[in-house]
C-alpha cells in the first residue's frame, strides 16, 4: 500500500505538471509567440526533465541499487503515457517513438542514480 501511494503521488504530479505546462505553451502558441515545431521541442525537453526529477525522488526514498527505482518509476510514467496515447489519439509505431521512449527512461534512471547519491543520510 505504502508503495502505490508512493508511486501514485509521483505519477499524478507528473500528470498534473504536464497538463500545466501544455496549456501553458498552447496560450503562447496561440499568440503566435513561438514557432510550433519550438513548442514540440520545449514539450518535449519539460518532460524529459521531468522524468529526471522524478528519478531523482525516486532515488532519494530508495535504499539501494537507484538504477531499478529509475526503472521502475520511468517505466511507470511511460506504461501510463502508452494507455493515454492509446486513448487519446491514434498510437504508431516508429524508430522516433522508441528512441524517444528508451530517452526517457535512461533520463529517470540517470535521475534515480543521482538521486541515491545525493541523498541524506
Amino acid at each position: 500500500m505504502k508503495q502505490i501511494k508512493f508511486y501514485g503521488k509521483r505519477i499524478l504530479f507528473f500528470f498534473l505538471v504536464s497538463i500545466i505546462v501544455t496549456l501553458l505553451l498552447s496560450i503562447l502558441e496561440y499568440f503566435k509567440l513561438f514557432h510550433p515545431k519550438t513548442i514540440t521541442i520545449l514539450l518535449k525537453l519539460i518532460e524529459v526533465i521531468l522524468f529526471f526529477l522524478l528519478g531523482i525522488d525516486s532515488g532519494k526514498h530508495t535504499k539501494k541499487k537507484g538504477y531499478i527505482a529509475g526503472i521502475k518509476m520511468g517505466g511507470f510514467l511511460l506504461i501510463f503515457r502508452f494507455i493515454g496515447s492509446i486513448i487519446f489519439k491514434k498510437i504508431s509505431f516508429s524508430f522516433f517513438r522508441l528512441s524517444y521512449g528508451f530517452l526517457l527512461l535512461m533520463s529517470s534512471i540517470a535521475g534515480a542514480m543521482l538521486g541515491i547519491n545525493k541523498k541524506k543520510e
